[in-house]
């Protein structure tokens, strides 16, 4: 009789190099382990080459940088084949980045670089956060020509693009992107967190345009850019700003507007920001007050605040908010 049993599937030529790869996986410090990572990124398929340039990344070793850049113009190569989704050459560019590579040929590529892959119904670049990551490289190197690189990716037709050209003017800290970023702000953007990313790079650049520009949008008839404005200035942690938050919580009187002030003030993380939110909750209405403590527990790993919200609950004769504080702060019941 014929056994029924199905012979095991003998592993694949993939499955084998990563199996191969495993012990440099487990002690990359090795030179031997050194000799397979390299051995990987020189003619391994995308997804052995991706797992050798990740743990190049995460433990920092030097020595690699002429072998990933190798490996990143391998997978420029007919890359709709060797790379598709670009998740190897996003590995090759962020193990130099992290290895503080001075060199900028692959980073000008990834910038640049549309990678259109066949979907259900047509085609899709894949590219988009390989120019994400080109662009943060590109601020840390201060590139020549980076803020005109910027200025075509803050248009770039994918949102994680935009938001990170806006993040990369504003961590390259040089003043005179903050005129793309008011710009920016100034010519709108589908995704809200584009203009967030472009108005905190503006406060930060350029603080009294970007606190005055924040105020602008506060005041604005557009409920998304309330809150981008509010939150923008929240993370700004700056003096003006919070005055900017004070003032339109004091002139703000409907729920949804005034929950998004209270976050915001909640953000800012200030002594002056701790003490209104407190008071909120000593002395407002049930839906102010619990908004207000659901922005304190963001600070919940500081060890007396908890206390200080519940003695300001206490104050509160007109409502109850056992319920809230134990929520918000995951007390257990």
């Amino acid at each position: 009789m014929r056994s029924s049993q199905v012979p095991p599937r003998r592993p694949g030529r993939i499955e084998k190099q990563l199996e191969a790869l495993r012990p440099a996986l487990a002690d990359p410090e090795n030179p031997a382990s050194q000799a397979i990572l390299r051995s990987a990124l020189n003619g391994a398929p995308s997804l052995v080459a991706t797992k050798a340039a990740g743990v190049i990344r995460d433990r920092l070793l030097i020595g690699f940088e002429d072998d990933l850049e190798e490996a990143f113009e391998r997978f420029m190569k007919d890359p709709v084949k060797t790379d598709p989704g670009c998740t190897a050459k996003l590995a090759m560019l962020e193990a130099l980045d992290y290895l503080e590579s001075a060199d900028d040929a692959q980073f000008l590529t990834a910038v640049r670089h549309i990678q259109r892959e066949p979907v259900w119904g047509g085609l899709a670049d894949t590219a988009g956060g390989l120019r994400a990551r080109g662009a943060l490289g590109l601020a840390r190197q201060g590139h020549e020509q980076f803020m005109l690189l910027m200025a075509d990716l803050l248009v770039d037709p994918e949102a994680q693009v935009r938001e990170a050209a806006a993040l990369a003017i504003a961590h390259r800290g040089d003043p005179s992107g903050a005129g793309l970023l008011q710009l920016k702000t100034r010519v709108g953007d589908q995704e809200p967190a584009v203009i967030l990313a472009c108005l905190s790079g503006l406060i930060a650049l350029a603080p009294g345009w970007g606190v005055a520009r924040a105020k602008d949008l506060l005041q604005g008839e557009s409920r998304d850019l309330q809150e981008v404005a509010a939150l923008a200035l929240g993370e700004s942690r700056r003096d003006d700003a919070l005055d900017a938050l004070l003032s339109a919580l004091s002139d703000e009187v409907l729920p949804r507007e005034r929950s998004v002030l209270l976050r915001a003030l909640g953000l800012h993380r200030s002594d002056r920001a701790v003490e209104t939110l407190l008071e909120t909750v000593a002395t407002r209405g049930h839906d102010d007050a619990k908004l207000a403590i659901q922005a304190l527990s963001v600070r919940s790993s500081e060890p007396d605040l908890l206390e200080r919200v519940r003695e300001a609950a206490a104050r509160n004769a007109s409502v109850d908010l056992t319920a809230a504080i134990r929520a918000a702060f995951n007390e257990l019941r």
